[in-house]
Order: C-alpha cells, then sequence, then structure tokens
C-alpha cells in the first residue's frame, strides 16, 4: 500500500495558476468571488491559445492546482485543490454579465486567503503567469509547498468523508437544541457568546471555514461588552446578525462601533465587519455608508463566506 502510494504521488504534478486569468486587475476580486463560490480553477485563455490548451491538456485528473500569484511583492492566495477530472471550456458566472474562462473542477478544494507562516510560497510564485508547474523533485522549496499542500487535501478529504450531511447541525451546537427558543450559549474551544440559534449556527460555520484555514476566533470580552468574534491574527472583530435586513445591519453598525470605541486600548484600531447568512442586496447603493465608518460585510454564499473587503474576513 505504501509504495503504491508513493508512486501514484510521483506521476501527480502541481500547478500554479494566477487569478488573473483575464489581465484586468480591477476584476480580480470577481474571479476570486467565482473560485471560491464555484471551488473551480479558471483560465482565461482558451482553445486559441497555448496556455490556454496546456491549461486542458496537459493538466490531468488528481494534478494538483494552487491558485495563486505573486503581487506588490507579496504572494496573493486564494486557494487549492486537485483536478477532478471535470473540466469545462467556457462557464458562466449565474448572474451572467461576467464570462468566465475554462476550468478544472476541485475536489476537495481548501480556500487560503493568507500564506502560512514558514511555507516559502514566494519560491513557487517566481514569475506572474498565467499557468506554471511546480517541481518537487528538483526544488526543495517547491517540494516543500507541495508536500504541505497535499497533507492539507488529504486532512480536507478525510473531513468531507465524515460529514454526514451538508445540514447536519454542528456538534459544537448539537446540546442548543433543547434550550429556549429566543437565546443559546455557544461553546466550543475557546468561543463563548450568547446569540439567537441562528447567528449561533452562522458563527460555527464561520468558525468551520476559518479553521480550514489554521485560522482561530474569539470572543471579544471587556466589561459588560461581549462582541460575537474577534480573530486576534488579524485584528478582526465581527458582529454576526440573522438577517440581512436594513435593521440588523444598522444595529450591527452600531454594536461594532460602540465595540471598537470602548475597547480601543484593547483592540487599538480593528477592522469591523458583519456577518450576514447572505449578501444584501443593493449593497453598494444601500449599504455604502457603512464604508465611510469602515464597517465591511462578510456573507454566506452556498457553502463559502465571501466578504467586500478583498478578502480581510476570509
Amino acid at each position: 500500500m505504501a509504495a503504491a502510494e508513493v508512486k501514484m504521488d510521483r506521476q501527480r504534478k502541481y500547478w500554479v495558476v494566477s487569478p488573473n486569468v483575464n489581465g484586468r486587475e480591477k476584476l480580480v476580486k470577481a474571479w476570486k468571488h467565482e473560485i471560491l463560490r464555484s471551488e473551480r480553477a479558471f483560465m482565461g485563455w482558451g482553445k486559441d491559445h497555448p496556455i490556454g490548451r496546456r491549461f486542458a491538456d496537459e493538466i490531468k485528473k488528481d494534478d494538483v492546482i494552487l491558485i495563486a500569484r505573486r503581487h506588490n511583492g507579496k504572494p496573493d492566495v486564494v486557494g487549492f485543490g486537485i483536478a477532478a477530472g471535470h473540466f469545462q471550456w467556457s462557464n458562466k458566472n449565474p448572474n451572467d454579465h461576467m464570462q468566465f474562462g475554462s476550468n478544472w473542477a476541485l475536489r476537495p478544494f481548501r480556500p487560503l486567503s493568507r500564506v502560512m507562516n514558514g511555507i516559502p510560497f514566494m519560491d513557487g510564485l517566481r514569475q506572474n503567469m498565467a499557468l506554471a508547474q511546480l517541481h518537487p523533485d528538483r526544488d526543495l522549496k517547491q517540494k516543500q509547498i507541495c508536500e504541505w499542500m497535499w497533507q492539507k487535501l488529504t486532512a480536507e478529504s478525510a473531513r468531507l468523508e465524515t460529514m454526514k450531511d451538508q445540514d447536519r447541525l454542528d456538534p459544537r451546537l448539537e446540546e442548543l437544541q433543547h434550550q429556549d427558543e429566543s437565546e443559546y450559549k455557544v461553546r466550543g474551544k475557546s468561543e463563548v457568546a450568547t446569540a439567537t440559534r441562528d447567528e449561533a449556527k452562522l458563527i460555527n460555520e464561520y468558525i468551520n471555514w476559518l479553521e480550514r484555514q489554521g485560522r482561530k476566533l474569539h470572543i471579544a470580552k471587556y466589561g459588560t461588552l461581549r462582541c460575537d468574534a474577534f480573530e486576534e491574527d488579524r485584528n478582526n472583530l465581527i458582529e454576526a446578525k440573522r438577517s440581512s435586513k436594513r435593521e440588523h445591519i444598522r444595529m450591527a453598525a452600531g454594536q461594532l462601533l460602540d465595540y471598537s470605541f470602548q475597547g480601543r486600548n484593547l483592540f487599538n484600531h480593528p477592522h469591523l465587519a458583519i456577518l450576514l447568512p447572505n449578501k444584501p442586496p443593493r449593497l453598494e447603493t444601500q449599504f455604502g455608508w457603512l464604508m465611510e465608518h469602515n464597517i465591511h460585510l462578510i456573507w454566506k454564499e452556498m457553502d463559502v463566506f465571501l466578504d467586500n473587503s478583498d478578502g480581510q474576513f476570509i
């Protein structure tokens, strides 16, 4: 068994695909959102371009694809996964306003909004290329990147195998089922909060999303005030609401401003965000005032989380 696994891994190739697949920087955020939503690696070039043909022909099922690029002297990473054998020459955004390119489905897929300490991603992103191959057999640093990705993907496969169904209540919430409907206490590792059941479920789903990236949330407490979530490494202060209605968002914005002011000695200048179950309609026109107060939004879409802050919170 061990020998077979080693042999199979030697045949697997590792690739880097840039998230800036159409060469237009202002659309990178939209591409990143679509990558996370669909768990696919996209290529803007089609059959009539050598890179497009290489993307379709040279990448094979079970190859590992890292979606990342070198940007402003730093690695800009979206995620990575295993090519699942479902290649498409084109795919349209559900909103039908932007044409996305050919793509490989990635199963499993691991989101990654920031690189991990000790993993030399910059050595795998030596050039800003739409498509490049990593060579773990030739380069020790590229080998470290590939081995780290494979370890994380193996763990993600095991996690997916143990999931009974997508709607199963998080184990940290199972003890809450028989409590009062209006208020629940969420318990999980270092996180403790009081919230409605829907907010508690949303927070735990967000916790799980971040844990897949090796990140952790805590509860922010100072005096008698308590905020739903605080990510110390990024200084992110987050308030969750069960609805994306205007009144809920207005309430959360007030709470965040209060928390950040009262806890200014603890947080200094935190990044503020409201965690929502879905993206509010007419986000830019109806809630542009939030940006004036440096408050951003995080929302769930299918099984992923997105934000309007270039990945600061996801």
